[in-house]
């Protein structure tokens, strides 16, 4: 990935599905743990497994969504998203950079209510704390250790346009399974 406006790389026709979309998903079907009209699974991210057989999608977008999991548990999240995503498929995660949060926070001097929000989740409903970290280098050993085969990270904004190099906090992750899959023993 560059530093061009990012789109996401799934293909027409492909068989998608959004975690944690809520109120507003991209994709549908959305598997959210709140009780929406938008909402077309309601199961927790943190219920692992997730009511899907294995290799099902052709991509999975979380969208602000994979900070919310337990730290103690998101190696077995980043292992379910290898189960239910089929070989060739692509799992997009855009996502808080917590290191580079911290870099700001670091060259600020000081924890404003603005930064503490940024840190630890400010949306206003009871599922919004942040309760992980995640940077590129960190995201890369999760999903390989899960069995993605490649991994990129990129620097955007809400919008999905890169942002300046001293303001990047939020990244997009994609994580790609290999078409084939080889199991040894």
């Amino acid at each position: 990935m560059t530093d061009q406006l990012y789109h996401l790389p799934f293909t027409p026709g492909a068989h998608l599905l959004e975690l944690g979309g809520g109120d507003k998903p991209m994709i549908r079907p959305n598997m959210d743990s709140r009780r929406l009209p938008t909402v077309d699974i309601v199961h927790s991210l943190a219920d692992l497994p997730y009511p899907f057989p294995d290799s099902l999608c052709d991509g999975i977008l979380l969208k602000f969504a994979a900070e919310h999991i337990s730290w103690k548990k998101v190696q077995a999240m980043c292992d379910e998203l290898y189960r239910i995503t089929a070989p060739g498929g692509i799992v997009v995660l855009i996502t808080p950079n917590t290191l580079a949060q911290c870099k700001l926070i670091a060259a600020e001097g000081e924890i404003t209510q603005d930064l503490e929000s940024m840190l630890f989740g400010g949306q206003g409903y009871p599922e919004d704390t942040h309760a992980c970290a995640w940077s590129p280098k960190l995201a890369q050993e999760r999903l390989f250790k899960a069995g993605f085969c490649r991994i990129l990270c990129q620097g955007v904004d809400l919008s999905g346009r890169p942002l300046p190099e001293e303001r990047m906090t939020d990244m997009v992750i994609e994580a790609h399974k290999s078409k084939a899959e080889v199991r040894i023993g």
